[in-house]
């Protein structure tokens, strides 16, 4: 895949976007199709330590969006991004993630 190495933190990815924007550069008109999917999930509250990123993980997370909160999150807003090249090839790519303590509505 073309972009297999890049880390989604929360907040909006400017490394996927980049990416799709290369691959797409390289498609024919007829050959860019997407479509945007919004999945949530809900998470097990649960505080742990993100080594790698020097950060605890578990919080609500809105990326640059809000300041981050001491509030523990309970469920995941993932906005993907699924590109069609061919029938037989699909990408599908996280371009927005945040955690949240609950979906109100």
């Amino acid at each position: 895949m073309w972009m297999n190495s890049v880390t989604v933190l929360p907040g909006f990815n400017d490394d996927v976007f980049s990416g799709l924007e290369v691959h797409v550069r390289e498609l024919q008109d007829r050959d860019r199709v997407c479509s945007l999917t919004v999945d949530e999930m809900s998470l097990k509250s649960n505080l742990a330590y993100d080594r790698a990123h020097d950060v605890v993980v578990g919080y609500e997370d809105f990326g640059s969006l809000l300041p981050h909160s001491a509030v523990n999150a309970t469920s995941e807003l993932t906005f993907m991004v699924r590109i069609s090249c061919k029938l037989e090839s699909h990408s599908n790519r996280n371009i927005y993630v945040f955690r949240m303590n609950s979906l109100q509505t």
